[in-house]
């Protein structure tokens, strides 16, 4: 089947390319100029043999069909860079008007404007698939995050324009000059708040930190899946979750499928399965899935990192969540124990383990910068407030370094805050050495577990700053039955080296993992919770595993379908609305707001299609390649040489000068636009098989 959707795919880019030559062809024979050949794909020779599908001939011109898809050409009579120069035959470019060559050149990319608009009244009226505008869930931390939004909110506009999927959403941030406001709805209240999106350097994009929503309804599990002997069923919904009795709150999706994935690699429990069939409720009970002996799983089998967040101490609350409106917990508090029990990571996991009953109170013993406290919260409000991200958890994570001797900072001390101001890595201590500026500063310090404040000098200070480094944080959690288990190692203890390298930060320990080949015996020296140094052979590993077998069908959709009459107007207004994205799209690549790693080619475009045609929906289809038809319509028109908009500028000063651009410029400027043109392919080419790898 997935070569029949790429020939989809391909047959699609050759309607859009078919109807911008078309666009050319035609307004050519309007005006008289005889068209020597029409080719849909390109058709270069090897040999001295064109590699064409099939051509022929009617009349003056010969049709072509070539065999490379990506492009098409028109060939007229008397097609030269002097255009306009009044020599050539009555039925040659070169004789006709400047008015005559302009319509010429601007009709491919008029041709395909119109058959968008075309498209689009088409897809609204058979119905088109897109994604909610729903947040399916916040970056910890994030714009978003930040500015109180959460999972299942539904973005109802952004600075005033109304949002209908979540592309026009990531569009929007993507484009921004500044702050957006943006209203939105929460359990059928309409709220409003505003967000300045930040950019992402590693996706080259401003974002405000959000990921799309996810669909609550389930493909048909793997065959043999725990999902699968527990009576999980295509189109079942999932409404909740159990593990061991305790009955978790309500979450989006993700963060369902986020516990269910570690509840795999790190405890390995049974688990109960909300769902709901027929308009009833279900639980379905799933054993845990035993790793095979041998099973490959990731690196040593420890986990770096949680979806949820890891740590003791508290970076920021959301606000206007839970969380902060209880007041129970501030920037910067440090959790030391629950119940009386050390604890390093304040995760939904540790939480579960403590609760025995799902009533009962849990008491916590905070640090903070200035005293230490008890703090008495509900088990199943702490729970909701980790789970649902209200709380975004660090450690205090900047160690001290060589230290001057006029202060008593120890080397493996843990710096907690710089006056009032809490401090978490190195590069937030440098930002707050940056702005002090009194001869003396307050610097508190983690040291056994305990806070100790001194105060130094603001020199002290900047040699601190300079010398601090980040210091490797507790492992969040341990693969059941993987090698760092079997070898003794469990959560809350600090990897010290493996191999024989000392590991000093996460990437230092996936580097010295991944230098060692896959089922290689490796000596690993580590740091107990409780202080004790052991040592130990374990053998590395690789992949993911997948956990129970419980897939979401698809991100969340929703079909927007109306009638022939109200289909024109909004296939009309959505070919205005998606040219004013191209132009933003290029405004921000100028500005740099939008990296050029997120440019697409052809390969994209055919992977996208393709990914697209498997949807079986013809509207769906006919949507975007409204979309590729305007974008290819408008970039042609771009006032650059090679391209359409490229003849159209030649021509406009061809207008104004009374005469045609000098042939020598003329082919300076084509020379050269074509290398970039050509550089520009390859790297999007790169660009798009890049991320069909990822």
């Amino acid at each position: 089947m997935i070569v029949l959707y790429i020939i989809y795919a391909l047959i699609g880019i050759g309607i859009i390319i078919f109807i911008h030559e078309a666009g050319h062809f035609l307004a050519a024979k309007k005006v008289g100029v005889r068209v020597e050949r029409f080719a849909v794909g390109f058709d270069p020779s090897i040999r001295g043999r064109p590699l064409r599908l099939c051509a022929f001939k009617r009349g003056e011109t010969e049709y072509i069909v070539g065999l490379i898809p990506f492009g098409g050409y028109v060939k007229m009579a008397g097609e030269t860079l002097i255009a306009g120069d009044g020599e050539g035959a009555p039925d040659e470019l070169t004789s006709k008007s400047v008015g005559a060559r302009a319509l010429v050149f601007a009709a491919g990319a008029i041709m395909n404007i119109l058959s968008a608009i075309l498209f689009f009244i088409l897809a609204f009226t058979l119905g088109v698939s897109f994604v909610e505008s729903e947040i399916g869930g916040t970056v910890k931390g994030g714009p978003a995050w930040k500015a109180g939004l959460m999972p299942a909110d539904k973005v109802v506009s952004i600075d005033g324009e109304p949002i209908v999927d979540y592309t026009e959403l990531r569009i929007s941030e993507a484009t921004a000059d500044g702050p957006l406001q943006i209203v939105y709805e929460r359990d059928g209240e309409t709220r409003s708040t505003t967000v300045t999106p930040k950019f992402n350097a590693i996706q080259g994009i401003q974002e405000i930190g959000v990921t799309p929503p996810i669909s609550p309804i389930v493909a048909e599990p793997p065959a043999e899946s725990p999902a699968a002997k527990a009576g999980v069923r295509t189109g079942d919904r999932i409404v909740g979750l159990k593990v061991s009795d305790l009955e978790f709150p309500e979450l989006a999706v993700r963060g369902l499928l986020d516990v269910v994935h570690e509840l795999h690699l790190v405890q390995q429990q049974p688990i109960e399965l909300g769902i709901e069939r027929d308009g009833q409720r279900l639980w379905l009970s799933m054993p845990a899935r035993v790793l095979a002996e041998g099973e490959p799983i990731p690196g040593i089998g420890v986990n770096l990192s949680s979806p949820f967040g890891s740590g003791n101490a508290v970076r920021a609350l959301r606000p206007g969540s839970a969380a902060a409106q209880a007041g129970l917990l501030r920037p910067g508090d440090l959790v030391r124990e629950v119940n009386g029990e050390p604890i390093h990571n304040v995760t939904w996991m540790e939480i579960s383990r403590r609760i025995k009953d799902q009533q009962e109170n849990l008491t916590l013993t905070v640090l903070s910068t200035d005293d230490s406290r008890e703090v008495v919260v509900s088990s199943r409000d702490l729970l909701a407030w980790v789970l649902s991200g209200d709380i975004a958890w660090s450690m205090y994570s900047t160690r001290v370094g060589p230290v001057d001797s006029d202060t008593s900072l120890q080397s493996e001390d843990r710096i907690v805050s710089v006056g009032d101001q809490p401090c978490f890595t190195p590069a937030e201590l440098k930002d707050l050495v940056s702005s002090r500026t009194g001869s003396e500063e307050l610097i508190r310090v983690l040291r056994d577990d305990e806070i100790v404040t001194q105060t130094i000098s603001h020199a002290a200070l900047e040699s601190l700053a300079k010398n601090a480094k980040m210091a490797f944080q507790p492992i969040y959690g341990v693969i059941r039955g993987g090698p760092a288990e079997k070898v003794g190692i469990e959560a809350g203890a600090t990897i010290l080296a493996l191999g024989g390298q000392p590991v000093e930060s996460w990437s230092g320990l996936q580097e010295a993992a991944q230098t060692q080949p896959v089922g290689t015996s490796v000596s690993v020296r580590w740091l107990t919770a409780a202080g004790e140094e052991r040592e130990g052979e374990l053998n590395t590993g690789f992949q993911l595993l997948d956990p129970f077998g419980i897939r979401p069908s698809d991100l969340k959709k929703t079909l927007v379908k109306v009638g022939v009459l109200e289909a024109c107007q909004v296939g009309f207004a959505r070919t205005i609305v998606v040219g004013e994205w191209v132009f933003l799209t290029l405004r921000s690549l100028i500005k740099r707001e939008v990296s050029a790693k997120n440019l697409t080619g052809p390969v994209g475009i055919t992977h996208l299609l393709t990914k697209i045609s498997e949807q079986k929906s013809l509207g769906t289809l006919l949507y975007f390649l409204a979309l590729i038809s305007v974008n290819l319509g408008l970039l042609n028109l771009m006032p650059f040489p090679v391209l359409d908009g490229g003849h159209l500028l030649f021509l406009l000063i061809e207008l104004v000068k009374g005469k045609p651009v000098d042939v020598r410029i003329q082919e300076w400027a084509t020379n050269i636009a074509f290398f970039l043109i050509l550089a520009l392919a390859i790297f999007v080419t790169v660009n798009d098989v890049a991320r069909l790898f990822q």
